[in-house]
Order: C-alpha cells, then structure tokens, then sequence
C-alpha cells in the first residue's frame, strides 16, 4: 500500500504547491501598458525586478484610493492611454480604471525555477520508492535504500515552492505605501469584476472633465454692465462667445496583447532536431527529428524517429556497430526562468519503441533562446534504457543503459 500512496502524493505535490511568484511594479514603471497591440512585454519595477506580462500572466492594479482591483488574465486587458479595463463581450463597453487613479500593478507568473525544483525533487522521491519497491521485492532493498535517499536529497537543493498567493495579498514588498481604503463598499452589480469606486470607462465617452471634480460651475445672473462711450451713448451688446467645441472623442480601450501573442499564449508549433553521443561509450551515436505542440508555454506534447548507432557488444572493440530505428513520444514541461524567456528549463520523458521493444529516456537540460522563437539545448548525460530487438546484440533481453550528451536546435511557432 504504501508503494502506492508515496507516488500518488509525490505526484500531488508538485500540482499543489502553488509555483507562481508576484512581482510590485509601480506607476512609472507599468506605463509600457498604455500602448495596445503588443506582443509579450516586460515591465520593471523602481527595485529593478523584472516581470513579464504575457497572456498567461494574471494582472491586478492598485488605486490611489488604496484599493486593489480583481485579478484579469493578461489576455483579457484592454488599454488605451486614458484607462485600463477589462476587456467587452459587446460593444456596449466596460467598467475600469483611469490610468492617473493607477498607483502600482501587481503581475504574477509561474515561476519557471521554482516548479522545476518542486517537479525534480518530487521525481527523486518517486524514483526513490520504486527502487525501494522493487530492490525489497528482490530481498536487495539495503543497498538501494541508500542510493535513493542520496538522490532525494541531491534534489531538494532545489529550493522551495513561494506558495500560492492569495487574491488578499499584497506580494512582495510594496515600494510604495498604499492608503486606506477610502473607497465606496464593493459592489457586485455590474458583475463583480472591479471593486471599490467605479470611474466609468464606456467606450466612446469623453475623458475631458474630470469625474471626480465637484466643483459646481460659477451661476451666470444675468446681468451684463457696459461702460458708456464719452459721448454718453451706450455700446451695443458684445457678439455672443462662440460655441465651445464638443470634447475629442476618447481613444477606445482595445486588446494589450496581439492577436499572434494571444495565440501563441495558448498552443505552439514545435520542432526540434537533436544529436549526441554517450562520451562512456565507445563508437556510438543518437539522433532525433521531433515535432510537437507546446501548450500554455509550458507543457509540450511531441513525438518523433530516433536512430541509435551502438556496438553489438559494448565489451569487444572490434563487434560490429548496428542502428536501430524507435518512434517514440515526448511529453515535457519547458519551464522558463527569466522574464525574457532567453532561458528555459525542459524536464520530462521520451517513450517509445520500434527496432527495440522499449525505448525510455529522462530528458532534462537547459535552452537558451538566441533569436525569436529559435532556440539551442544542451542535454547532458541523460539516462536511457533500451531494449534492442536484434537477437545478433549482446544483452538483448535485459537492455542497455547509457548515458547520451545531445545537442538540440528548436524553433517554436
């Protein structure tokens, strides 16, 4: 039973953790928001933090009258440069936030590094646990004991998960003071998206006065003097001040994000070319051809045909070297660490089969982003167990393990 429980809440762990961080950018530095139509960008706060805000971001802004709005999803924004709203499911318009009552936006993200260590220490664990499992069932259960919990412990250096941050929370430090609320209750009339006084923000308004300005007009009596001309007569009237221009139309509120960034926020084309070798093992090679789709930035989904070139028999320097062919399957998370996405941490596993009846592979490295969508890798000594199908190889029924150092070369879409 307990072979059974210990990965399942292994596997709860990394899902539960809550791996996002919340980053404080002030005023001055969310003004990048103001412009419509953009692909991710990156904001910065007066501490010089960094923090992207894509269509996968959940945004939320704090108000000179020290309320916070509601988290929006990055690709629910709409911005001009008066005001700040969620965007409309009509024409009808929306309710939002004038940027000069804007104190500070609060921007939260996945944390790439973070939930890679939450997801490698909770595979170490797992790993752990079969090793224990099956090395008790064989009557070895000492040895592999010790070797597991090694690499439980090598895994939680990691670090450790922030945590979920609640709606109520302010995050990280503010560098500015926020003041009590001295707003009108919540009020859920219009949906409950926003909360505190509400600045109306229909499309198409006018933005000129003021809402907020109860000044009441001078009252007119009346009663126009003239001074008398020196010959005693009376001037005629002045002609009347011309009308008063109506007021410019406001600049409408439309989408933060593109159309592409918003796409490319929910699903990617991915292909990847890779090679490398084991440097432990002697005339030997793997390459790989993959394609695939990255989902939410994060999770991807790929399958493809991989050659591996290995002796017959690892032992003897003159067996004959034979490729075999595997169709396998990946499934990843490209987890990235930095706010430009210059570097990305995949971690996951290849499976499959073909000219070897199983094909497995951990795959883990490090990506580095090095033109738009293009990207290089590195994996480093990844451990691989195949099978080969071949009677004519050595060991052929219990498989190999090897461990390749692969290059790879990506580009997403």
């Amino acid at each position: 039973m307990r072979g059974l429980l210990v990965p399942v809440l292994c596997g709860a762990l990394a899902t539960t953790t809550g791996c996002y961080s919340t980053t404080l950018v002030d005023a001055p530095g969310a003004t990048p928001l103001r412009r419509a139509g953009q692909d991710e960008l990156v904001l910065e706060s007066s501490d010089g933090d960094r923090v992207r805000v894509g269509p996968n971001s959940r945004v939320r802004f704090l108000r000179t009258d020290g309320y916070w709005t509601d988290w929006v999803d990055g690709d629910d924004l709409c911005v001009s440069r008066e005001v700040v709203a969620r965007c409309p499911d009509g024409p009808e318009g929306v309710e939002g936030v004038r940027w000069k009552y804007v104190d500070g936006v609060e921007v939260e993200n996945l944390d790439g590094l973070t939930t890679y260590a939450v997801v490698v220490l909770t595979t170490a664990v797992v790993a752990a646990v079969v090793v224990l499992v099956v090395l008790s069932a064989k009557g070895g259960g000492g040895s592999g004991g010790g070797h597991g919990g090694g690499g439980g412990h090598a895994g939680g250096g990691g670090g450790v998960a922030h945590g979920v941050h609640t709606g109520g929370g302010v995050g990280k430090s503010m560098p500015f003071p926020a003041r009590a609320g001295a707003g009108a209750p919540y009020d859920s009339s219009g949906g409950g998206a926003w909360y505190g006084p509400r600045f109306s923000v229909d499309i198409g308004d006018s933005f000129a006065a003021d809402p907020t300005d109860d000044t009441p007009a001078p009252a007119s009596t009346g009663i126009t003097y003239q001074r008398p001309l020196p010959d005693g007569s009376i001037p005629p009237p002045p002609p009347p001040p011309p009308p008063r221009p109506p007021p410019a139309a406001a600049e409408p509120a439309t989408p933060l994000l593109s159309g592409m960034a918003r796409r490319r926020g929910v699903i990617r084309l991915v292909g990847a070319l890779e090679g490398g070798t084991d440097f432990t093992l002697a005339r030997n090679a793997t390459t790989a051809v993959a394609l695939g789709l990255r989902f939410v930035d994060t999770l991807e989904l790929a399958g493809g045909l991989r050659l591996i070139a290995s002796p017959d028999n690892p032992q003897s320097p003159t067996s004959p070297v034979d490729t075999s062919a595997v169709v396998f399957g990946r499934l990843i998370l490209n987890l990235d660490v930095d706010s430009h996405r210059r570097v990305a941490l995949p971690f996951g596993v290849d499976v499959g089969a073909g000219q070897a009846d199983f094909h497995g592979r951990l795959v883990a490295g490090v990506r580095v982003r090095v033109y738009e969508g293009l990207s290089l890798g590195v994996y480093p000594f990844n451990p691989t167990f195949t099978a080969f199908a071949e009677d004519s190889r050595q060991r052929s029924d219990l498989g190999w393990f090897t461990f390749p150092t692969t290059a790879e070369v990506s580009y997403s879409y």
